[in-house]
């Protein structure tokens, strides 16, 4: 996949050198090797100074003997083994900590980089060396290993960034934005990197801490290393003529509630007082886990004299249009009739009626749009009585149909039809009716359980 306009760009005749870091747990051997070939292949030989592989504690015997078969005879490639697991992102900064190079790019191991991938990303780190890159990164198929890429006129309109809850979600470009880029070959800035590539100058990435180590396994590193570039004077951004591949499969860094203390921990060293909300969200497990010290991580904010969080945001606003703080309520709502709860289970086709358990699950905002929203997904009608829920950003074509009123009676009136959120006899689902004062079955609240 190339578009013709990458073809006629020219780049230094001196580029760096760079570091590829991969690891690995208990992949399969050929996907691995195909991971490793695909650089070798396609990356001019005099570029790649080494190439990393961190064996974080796998079983599977084929990534011992026989994958140090295949790679006698490399000079440039070695194999990090970490007998005990410690995890992806602390294997990933065991790699980057022994590269020689004073670039790197970090790479899942179930991917496949394209002819002329690393030239525009190099160049663009002598042009910004205090960026975070990564590339137009399409889809590996799991069953064929067909590689698929969106067009560039799709990529203008939507980019990673996160949610309330430090959720990682797609932000829209302002169409300003999109009118004011010269052509498509420009870098698009990103609200946060993706999580399976990161490219950065490595002195760099090691002034900001590198990957917080009281983290743990995976999950937010991408949000942290994002936030923290952002606000100590770096851009975060994807190079669109760099085409890498990814295969989206089970993680085998399984996780359990890991998640929650790695953002956790973003929020305490970055959001400044926007960590009450997300420990507001999280409530009900911060009790249960220690997030443990972060002194070390507010440390190293103070000295690269990074800027607040609302600066992170205001830098995003540049380009895109997005609700994050801007909110009328919040919490769990609970219908005053039926003494039940809004909650998107069983499926996210629309709210039913659920008992209040005070979950994150149930954790909803109405935003000062008019936005009511669980999570990365909007309440709109679907038809005159019932309603759905649809992805904010990407699903939402009519702000108009999205937009929902609390009223002084305790109504939620959806706004283009007039007609009123109302909880079934059935205790179950849930209904848009005529909206009658008095009616407890359309009077509902929010609060959040302690």
């Amino acid at each position: 996949m190339t578009c013709y306009r990458c073809k006629d760009l020219r780049y230094p005749e001196v580029i760096p050198e760079i570091g590829v870091v991969i690891p690995f747990k208990d992949e399969h051997l050929s996907v691995l090797l195909r991971t490793v070939y695909s650089i070798l292949y396609n990356t001019p030989t005099h570029i790649v100074k080494e190439i990393v592989l961190v064996d974080d504690g796998s079983e599977n015997s084929e990534l011992k003997s026989t994958l140090d078969i295949y790679l006698e005879n490399m000079e440039k490639i070695r194999v990090i083994r970490l007998r005990k697991s410690v995890g992806l992102m602390m294997a990933r900064q065991a790699g980057i900590n022994s590269i020689g190079a004073e670039y790197f790019v970090c790479l899942d191991c179930h991917m496949e980089v394209l002819p002329g991938w690393i030239e525009p990303l190099l160049s663009r780190l002598l042009e910004e060396p205090k960026a975070l890159l990564c590339s137009n990164v399409g889809s590996i198929d799991r069953r064929t290993f067909k590689l698929h890429h969106a067009e560039l006129r799709q990529i203008r309109y939507f980019f990673p960034f996160l949610i309330f809850n430090l959720d990682a979600a797609a932000g829209k470009y302002k169409q300003s934005f999109v009118e004011s880029r010269t052509n498509d070959t420009e870098p698009f800035p990103f609200g946060i990197i993706q999580g399976m590539m990161v490219v950065m100058r490595k002195s760099w990435f090691m002034q900001l801490g590198g990957f917080d180590p009281g983290m743990k396994i995976w999950g937010s590193e991408q949000i942290e290393l994002s936030i923290k570039v952002w606000t100590c004077g770096g851009r975060v951004e994807m190079i669109p003529c760099s085409f890498v591949a990814h295969m989206y499969r089970r993680n085998v860094w399984r996780m359990r509630n890991e998640g929650v203390v790695n953002i956790l921990r973003v929020a305490d060293v970055w959001l400044d007082d926007h960590k009450n909300k997300i420990q507001e969200y999280y409530f009900n497990r911060r009790k249960q886990f220690d997030i443990g010290d972060v002194s070390d991580r507010i440390r190293i904010r103070k000295e690269n004299k990074c800027k607040p969080f609302e600066f992170y945001l205001e830098k995003i606003r540049e380009f895109a249009d997005f609700e994050f703080t801007e909110i009328r309520q919040n919490g769990a709502i609970k219908n005053l009739g039926t003494e039940m709860c809004l909650d998107p289970l069983p499926s996210r086709k629309g709210p039913i009626q659920y008992w209040c358990h005070g979950d994150e699950i149930q954790y909803s905002e109405l935003t000062e749009l008019g936005k009511l929203r669980f999570q990365q997904h909007c309440m709109l009608p679907l038809g005159p009585n019932s309603t759905t829920l649809r992805f904010c950003t990407t699903d939402i074509h009519n702000e108009t149909e999205a937009k929902w009123d609390y009223t002084e009676a305790g109504q939620l009136k959806h706004v283009a039809s007039g007609r009123c959120l109302t909880a079934a006899d059935d205790k179950k689902t849930i209904q848009l009716s005529p909206c009658v004062n008095g009616n407890r079955k359309q009077e509902w609240s929010w609060y959040v359980m302690k």
